[in-house]
């Protein structure tokens, strides 16, 4: 099976980071994919050292729909888009040529003018692909038929000691929906570390109204995750961030807004209830109470985390869902094929 992931991307959000787990998963059983970028935005897109390591091809094209009409009919892939952007041309172009094509629904936020218009004509095409949304709340705004998979993430080791932890962190894009400036309100009166881990056009604001605040910008994660203690995610919309699941499998708790996916999946993890994103004093509270537990406790819940992702949110939990749909999408393709023969 020849597979192509499509997105238009010129940074590292949650959509990128799926995309480098489906990746992994894809490669660990013996499709190694192209990783299609519609347009080079920037010279050097970070994802590509996330990518570099994986079994994939990379292709770069140039923001034309001949170059990927081109590329789709060189290669004849099954097409599977990411974003809004690529899903309107992609499941356009593909099913013009006859190619099978699935869309993975990632944005819980409707957005506003140009950015509602774009949202409004990718759900209204969705009609022409399998589509996979990561929560039951995006699910519910497509037209036409869907399932709900979950992101998921490949389990890391365990590093460092958890008694260590004593940051309370933001990780994620610096943009209103996210709400980092929320963050920063809450944890104004908070007497621990505080970290923002990402990048994006709130964060030259946020540095210099928040000079106490530790800013890292964009970074690896890797060497980060032992110093946080506790991850708050305030957006205002939301999918299902990948941040959460990456924290969890960490064993780091997570205090978090109910928007998009975050009220089905902290209860079911076993950390609470979420909290309304202009509830400070909620999550004050939350976050005070991880911070404060004693180690013996903290690492209990740390372990129950872990089992939790490992058994519901694994990359080799939910690969075999989004290979039947791929299944599903050439089964259709070929079906339509022999019936077109026949006229």
């Amino acid at each position: 099976m020849k597979v192509a992931l499509l997105l238009d991307s010129q940074d590292v959000g949650g959509i990128e980071t799926h995309v480098a787990e489906l990746v992994k998963g894809l490669a660990s059983i013996r499709i190694k994919p192209d990783v299609v970028f519609y347009q080079q935005h920037v010279s050097m897109h970070p994802m590509l050292s996330m990518l570099k390591r994986r079994d994939c091809n990379l292709v770069q094209l140039d923001g034309r729909i001949g170059s990927l009409q081109a590329y789709l009919q060189t290669n004849k892939p099954l097409l599977h888009t990411h974003g809004y952007k690529a899903g309107i041309i992609g499941r356009l172009l593909a099913r013009w040529m006859g190619l099978p094509v699935v869309s993975t629904f990632h944005n819980g936020d409707p957005g506003k003018g140009k950015m509602f218009l774009y949202n409004q004509l990718d759900r209204i095409t969705s009609f022409l692909s399998e589509n996979i949304c990561v929560n039951r709340q995006i699910a519910s705004w497509l037209p036409s038929t869907k399932h709900v998979i979950p992101n998921f993430i490949d389990i890391p080791e365990q590093q460092g000691a958890l008694t260590n932890r004593h940051k309370v962190a933001f990780i994620g894009r610096m943009s209103h929906e996210k709400g980092p400036d929320i963050f920063t309100q809450i944890c104004e009166p908070m007497p621990y570390r505080i970290a923002l881990y990402g990048s994006g056009p709130m964060l030259k604001q946020l540095e210099n109204e928040n000079p106490g605040y530790q800013f890292y910008g964009r970074v690896k994660m890797d060497r980060h995750w032992q110093d946080i203690r506790v991850v708050a995610i305030t957006s205002r919309y939301e999918g299902l961030p990948l941040v959460a699941l990456e924290a969890m499998a960490r064993g780091i708790p997570v205090v978090a807004s109910n928007s998009g996916a975050l009220p089905d999946l902290l209860p079911k993890a076993g950390l609470g209830k979420t909290i309304d994103c202009n509830n400070s004093e909620g999550f004050r509270e939350e976050i005070e109470r991880w911070m404060t537990m004693d180690n013996r406790r903290y690492i209990e819940h740390s372990e129950k985390m872990r089992d939790f992702i490992r058994v519901n949110y694994s990359l080799q939990k939910r690969l075999p869902d989004i290979m039947r749909i791929y299944q599903s999408a050439l089964g259709k393709r070929i079906n339509q094929a022999q019936k077109e023969s026949l006229l």
